[in-house]
């Protein structure tokens, strides 16, 4: 078996990889030359894994395949690929992992995804593998020991459902529509231009939507300006949604994250605890986890526009939350777990929640001249628009 190389302990240890979180270097937190990874880390030295990890530039998820899973594989500088098969960009930890039941991801290497799954009977695996050893922190993110080698072709989809509440399936847009207040949104999305589409190609998605009155608070101009624009007003809608599900608990337990949209401009989630509400940009989160296909939808009391992002602190709580989706919902309950691991009950339309007032009320094509210019482009009577949007 190959051995560990005291050269690559002193290069991770030298090396500034990204955004330092929470942890010991690569090395240490591996268990160096002497533990059970250090195949893997004289692996990552041979294959020139390290310069790739280096220029990343952000947190990652490592599943480390301990010394029994190298036994009889030999790693080339060729075999940077297969290296590279076991990393995820961002932080995804066991917890999530058990909430979410199943999760797929795109790892480093081109073109390979992973399924990150739960069962009680076989614990975590990823693509059928055990993780033996969950959430080690190092200076890079979060590390999974795993007992076998994540190889090319042996990803499977996660199963069609994860509805384990018995419930119907929905959308995250139908359960929008049923609770109210989103019509403006819905219309907005059916109308954007290339925005259902963007949606499908990156589910499961995290969608941040605005209430009625949200949008209504921006005016007439720039309603009447985004209705007779729709590339402008894809812009302004993808803003609002984040590839991966992440739910309202996770942040909570986070305290601060920042996700990129679907813009490719940033989001700051934070949780305020003195008045107990999650925040997106300021805004408050009303209508969280609504939970179906395609991912999952928290409402908000506010439109997202360039210019409101500002970082999390530098100091305070991050975990674990550039961190991975809660639920890789191709289909799914209506309500999110809650921290006793019971579902917590959808709410009422137009009721309070425990993250904020209610949205605002459903606005009609005559409630208000703004909205009526901005509703007029979008089908929501008769079939309603979400029916557009059930192909995920």
């Amino acid at each position: 078996m190959m051995k560990f190389i005291h050269t690559l302990l002193t290069f991770l240890a030298a090396t500034n990889l990204g955004n330092v979180v929470s942890g010991q270097p690569l090395g240490e937190a591996l268990g160096g030359s002497d533990g059970d990874y250090s195949s893997l880390l004289n692996a990552v030295l041979i294959s020139g894994a390290g310069t790739a990890l280096n220029g990343i530039g952000e947190p990652i998820t490592l599943f480390a395949p301990n010394n029994a899973a190298f036994e009889n594989v030999s790693i080339t500088a060729a075999d940077l690929d297969v290296i590279k098969g076991h990393v995820v960009v961002g932080e995804y930890n066991s917890t999530a992992v058990v909430d979410a039941g199943c999760v797929e991801l795109d790892t480093l290497a081109n073109d390979v995804k992973i399924q990150v799954a739960y069962s009680e009977d076989d614990g975590v695996t990823v693509n059928g593998i055990s993780v033996v050893e969950p959430d080690i922190m190092s200076d890079l993110g979060i590390i999974h020991g795993i007992d076998g080698i994540i190889l090319p072709g042996s990803y499977t989809p996660c199963p069609s459902s994860n509805n384990t509440n018995g419930t119907d399936d929905k959308n995250i847009f139908e359960l929008a529509l049923e609770i109210g207040g989103y019509d403006i949104l819905i219309g907005a999305i059916d109308n954007a231009t290339g925005a259902i589409e963007a949606i499908e190609d990156n589910a499961p998605v995290t969608v941040f939507g605005p209430t009625n009155a949200s949008f209504l608070a921006l005016g007439d101009d720039v309603l009447d300006d985004l209705a007779a624009n729709g590339t402008a007003l894809f812009e302004v809608l993808a803003g609002h949604i984040v590839e991966g599900t992440y739910n309202a608990s996770t942040v909570m337990d986070a305290g601060c994250v920042e996700l990129e949209t679907l813009a490719g401009t940033m989001v700051k989630v934070e949780y305020e605890d003195a008045n107990e509400t999650v925040l997106v940009n300021s805004y408050p989160v009303v209508n969280a986890d609504l939970i179906g296909i395609g991912g999952i939808f928290h409402g908000i009391e506010g439109v997202i526009l360039d210019g409101s992002f500002t970082p999390c602190p530098t100091t305070g709580p991050t975990m674990d939350m550039t961190t991975g989706p809660t639920m890789d919902m191709t289909t799914g309950p209506t309500t999110g777990p809650t921290e006793d691991g019971s579902s917590a009950p959808t709410p009422a339309p137009n009721s309070p929640t425990p993250n904020g007032p209610a949205p605002g009320p459903t606005a009609s094509p005559d409630e208000d001249s703004a909205a009526a210019g901005f509703l007029v482009y979008s089908p929501l009577i008769a079939i309603g628009a979400a029916t557009a949007l059930l192909s995920f």
